[in-house]
């Protein structure tokens, strides 16, 4: 402990100040110690990761085979349509003209199928049209609101081409959606009309896999698009876009046993009954909506390290005999993986759909999906430097806050506007949602009076309107997490001094948690050029405490110190 600090005047610096004032600057925290992590996605056993990273480390030593495929590949489009062509380029997974995505619609999965409007379409769609990404589609719910399935419209456009095309898919107009404005736009692309610049954009992107075969190829590639890859790179890149899951699939099954996923999905139990304790007892929320807050919880689908059902029957073989072929083995494995849960209740197939919304499971993350209201507690929050059973109980229900975190994540100020079924729906009474709304004003309020580094730039207080979302989270997911470890310390009876010991060891556990040091150009590009959405650590630590009754005992806070709050100006939400 720094006991040049009062707790109650600055607890992050209390727990972190000696580590801080002796530590370079850095911008991250969970890499910093043993580097673990990064050394478990090198040594990845699964034979076709290894097959492809063997191939790139013998990069141009198959051009051969590369151009005997990529012959026959091109050969492969000779004498066909438009459509044809288009939906048997979309079949094998290139998404140079359209982008297909999975996503939950009305408890199902769908596709949203979405133009490349930086390749061919970019003179049809304009090159400043604001085609929706899913990621635009999540966090702005009204832009759900407005897409529609192909069945729903009622243009030349939808009806000649898209439809069409989705038709060669093998889906049906029902299960792909499309925004409306874009739609609208493709009037005139008719198959009478195959333009000769069409084909040979589809030809040339073909052709662009010769970047796989030759070091020459590549150098050509990255003159005529501005771009500096290096062969290893590229592969990474190709890996990170078409082969997510086979990734995932190889890192979760060789990490995560089922008997220490078993162990972690009772701590998630564990955090569900505390948080659906507090839901029940609070005092500002009438029975009519706490009923419809508790029956969203108990449906709350627990993802955890990796998804109950694997698709392996679609993975990719990755047998081919150069690494262009096996990279269109990747992108076709992707096409394929989604065509796969089209239809599926998208509960299910919840932890698949973040995967391909690019959050594979090789990342360090956790996270709630308001479409399908589930939390994914990916494998490196089941495994060593996170959770480490060495650590203490303390440290450990400290870390157990980022899963009551996702939780809460579900009733934030964006996730508390889908129901039990990750649809739009308000289901809230008049007087609680108004009540709601002044109490995260509150929180709002105390974050606006944060300074994020009061030595080097003075009056730069957190955003709290930014970061309301993420603030509502980490303050839910430690009363969670608290709650729980008190329960389990009454159970094995503790009590008294020794009582108060450990709820103080769990504050400065999750302080511990967000250590990290940062400088002024950090936190201007992350806080104002980027906008984070999260606030920094020492605010994600003071913000939090400081509206905690418990913390206040525990340190013998007062009106005299920094981050005293009264009780009216504390946030209680969950």
């Amino acid at each position: 402990k720094d006991k040049s600090y009062a707790p109650g005047d600055n607890f992050y610096m209390y727990c972190n100040g000696e580590w801080w004032n002796n530590t370079e600057t850095t911008t991250g925290f969970l890499y910093d110690e043993t580097g673990v992590i990064a050394k478990r996605k090198d040594n990845i056993s699964d034979p076709r990761v290894k097959r492809i990273n063997e191939q790139v480390k013998n990069f141009g030593n198959d051009y051969a085979e590369a151009d005997r495929f990529l012959q026959q590949r091109l050969k492969e489009y000779e004498g066909l349509s438009m459509i044809d062509a288009t939906a048997k380029f979309i079949q094998q997974g290139y998404d140079d003209l359209f982008t297909l995505l999975p996503y939950s619609q009305h408890g199902k999965v769908v596709v949203y199928i979405r133009p490349n409007t930086t390749g061919y379409f970019k003179s049809i769609l304009g090159q400043d049209d604001q085609t929706p990404t899913l990621k635009n589609i999540k966090a702005n719910p009204e832009i759900l609101e407005k897409l529609k399935p192909l069945s729903a419209f009622r243009t030349r456009s939808a009806e000649d081409v898209v439809l069409r095309i989705v038709e060669k898919l093998g889906l049906s107009a029902d299960e792909v959606y499309m925004s409306p404005d874009i739609a609208n736009k493709f009037e005139g692309i008719l198959e009478s009309q195959w333009p000769e610049e069409y084909a040979d954009y589809i030809s040339q992107s073909i052709r662009r896999d010769y970047r796989f075969a030759s070091q020459a190829a590549l150098d050509e590639d990255n003159e005529a698009n501005g771009t500096v890859y290096d062969i290893k790179t590229l592969a990474t890149k190709m890996m990170d876009n078409y082969g997510a899951y086979l990734a995932s699939y190889a890192y979760a099954t060789q990490y995560i046993t089922p008997a220490l996923r078993q162990e972690y999905t009772q701590i998630c139990l564990e955090m569900k009954e505390a948080f659906r304790n507090r839901i029940s007892n609070l005092d500002w929320m009438c029975a009519t909506t706490k009923d419809r807050a508790l029956r969203k919880l108990e449906q709350m689908k627990l993802n955890v390290g990796y998804p109950d059902r694997w698709r392996e029957d679609y993975l990719p073989a990755a047998d081919g005999a150069s690494l262009a072929e096996n990279m269109t083995q990747l992108r076709k494995s992707k096409y394929d993986l989604i065509k796969s849960m089209v239809g599926e209740d998208s509960q299910d197939a919840s932890m698949d759909i973040i995967i391909f919304e690019g959050c594979p499971l090789t990342e360090t993350n956790a996270c709630y999906d308001p479409s399908t209201n589930s939390i994914n507690m990916l494998p490196d929050f089941l495994l060593e430097p996170l959770y480490d059973r060495k650590k203490s109980d303390a440290l450990t229900y400290a870390l157990f806050a980022v899963i009551g975190h996702e939780m809460t994540h579900g009733f934030d100020s964006n996730g508390a506007k889908f129901n039990e079924k990750g649809e739009l729906e308000n289901w809230w009474t008049v007087a609680d949602k108004m009540e709601f709304e002044t109490r995260q004003q509150l929180l709002v309020n105390c974050y606006n009076h944060l300074e994020m580094l009061p030595d080097e730039m003075p009056d730069a207080y957190c955003p709290g309107e930014q970061t309301l979302t993420e603030n509502i989270a980490d303050l839910g997911g430690t009363q969670i997490a608290f709650d729980a470890y008190n329960a389990r310390l009454q159970r094995e009876g503790y009590y008294g001094e020794e009582l108060i010991k450990q709820q103080r060891r769990f504050f400065e556990g999750y302080a511990e948690l967000w250590r990290m040091k940062y400088d002024a150009v950090y936190v201007a590009f992350y806080m104002y050029l980027l906008q984070d959405v999260h606030s920094l650590s020492k605010e994600r630590v003071n913000g939090v405490v400081m509206n905690i009754d418990r913390w206040y005992e525990l340190y013998d806070v007062d009106v005299i110190h920094h981050l005293y709050l009264p009780r009216e100006r504390r946030t209680y939400l969950w």
